[in-house]
């Protein structure tokens, strides 16, 4: 199993978040931060790459913007090993160099399509091997990659749907990686890129990291809250145990979370005590569970005071598992704040669905008189093993590849063109 440091399903649909952050330098990406979505970046809930997948993150590159989507890695290293799904629908393949995926540091790790519609990996002044297939043909496909920059002697080494492998090398200067950024901010080529399913490693024995699904759960039921009643309300003064449900139940339930404070709904601490909190559950999950993040929404009262609180997760031990709070109230005083944090370790020393679903998520640990943070929202994301291999796309959600009857791969001498994007056997 592997050791994950990053999981993101893109299913936060928040484009400027504070710690672990997306954001981007094309201001037409968004004319007000946080945001869901701009011209240029996208949270797309018309294409998915399963059924289980409420959305994916698609880049509208123009010939007068360009557009990136970046993020700063919560655990830097000069080892990563990572995996993403992509998808092109330009099938005559897009013009130009696409950037898919850049790894900043001293000497910039690119992975790119190539205008016939194979992949290049690149690293500094080092080699720039291709792979062999065309990917710009409508079809989710699996991006596995190493880079290892530990020595001054890189090497990088990628896959591309399990095969089509390809390695480059050169001389390097020792560094951590500082951003992982999807797309390009050059306006050059017009073309759309959706991207799902992104996780992180630091662990070279994890390449590669193979098929899998990145999903969130949402809250669905309350726990057991400290102090038991008074010490929070909702938008209205509300302080019953359904009020304060249904209030922070209303963002991130399968639609968009509302980022602005007018007009949505929120729980808010009054009686401020460093070891008060609200406790939920979330809905159960199943699957070979690979590692989980918090994702949480959280707002100060106003823009002057410092204002402290916290959203954690804590397994079925009451062991803290994740831990969110807020930077500076002077971003969060008119809107909500998004937060992301990778799980320390797994619920009770073992990644599992049972434990996972044994999770509670906690709002509060706030200690100041005045203002009082408020909370909008939760979700846990979370990596599993063995992602479905999806058929080209339409426009809604995919289907999967079907399987062979069995004794039937003994039979087999050659294998038709089913226009599908590749699995392994």
């Amino acid at each position: 199993m592997p050791t994950l440091v990053e999981i993101d399903s893109f299913q936060h649909r928040i484009l400027r978040i504070n710690e672990g952050s997306w954001y981007s330098t094309v201001t037409d990406a968004g004319s007000t931060l946080p945001c869901h979505n701009g011209s240029a970046i996208t949270f797309d809930t018309t294409v998915t790459r399963t059924a289980d997948h409420v959305n994916s993150m698609k880049l509208a590159n123009s010939a007068s913007v360009g557009v990136d989507f970046r993020r700063t890695p919560q655990t830097p290293s000069n080892l990563i090993v990572g995996s993403f799904y992509f998808r092109t629908t330009d099938t005559t393949n897009p013009g130009g160099d696409v950037v898919l995926i850049l790894l900043a540091n001293t000497n910039n790790v690119t992975i790119r399509m190539q205008s016939n519609g194979t992949i290049e990996l690149s690293q500094g002044s080092g080699t720039a091997p291709n792979t062999v297939g065309d990917y710009a043909d409508g079809n989710w496909h699996l991006v596995d990659f190493r880079c290892d920059f530990s020595t001054t002697s890189g090497v990088c080494d990628m896959t591309v749907d399990g095969a089509d492998a390809i390695q480059s090398t050169g001389t390097v200067t020792v560094a951590n990686f500082s951003t992982y950024r999807f797309g390009s901010s050059a306006a050059s080529q017009a073309y759309n890129i959706w991207y799902s399913d992104f996780i992180v490693s630091n662990t070279s024995g994890d390449y590669p990291l193979g098929e899998h699904d990145c999903l969130k759960t949402n809250i669905d039921a309350t726990g057991t809250h400290s102090p038991s009643t008074g010490a929070f309300t909702d938008e209205a003064g509300g302080t019953s145990d359904a009020a304060l449900l249904d209030s922070v139940n209303k963002a991130w339930d399968n639609t968009t979370p509302g980022l602005t404070q007018t007009g949505e709904t929120f729980i808010q601490q009054t009686a401020n005590a460093t070891a008060g909190y609200v406790e939920y559950t979330c809905a159960d999950v199943t699957g070979t569970i690979w590692g989980a993040s918090l994702s949480t929404l959280m707002a100060a009262e106003d823009a002057t005071t410092a204002c402290t609180g916290e959203t954690r997760v804590v397994d079925s031990g009451n062991t803290t598992r994740a831990t969110t709070g807020l930077v500076d109230p002077s971003v969060s005083a008119t809107s909500y704040t998004g937060y992301r944090k990778c799980f320390t370790s797994a619920p009770n020393g073992t990644w599992s669905d049972t434990n996972l679903n044994g999770c509670k998520i906690r709002f509060g640990f706030s200690g100041d008189a005045a203002p009082d943070v408020l909370w909008n929202a939760a979700i846990i994301e979370y990596a599993r093993a063995g992602g479905a291999a999806p058929t080209e796309i339409t426009g809604v959600v995919l289907t999967t590849t079907p399987s062979l009857p069995a004794g039937a791969l003994n039979q087999v001498t050659s294998i038709p063109d089913l226009n599908m994007a590749r699995t392994r056997v």
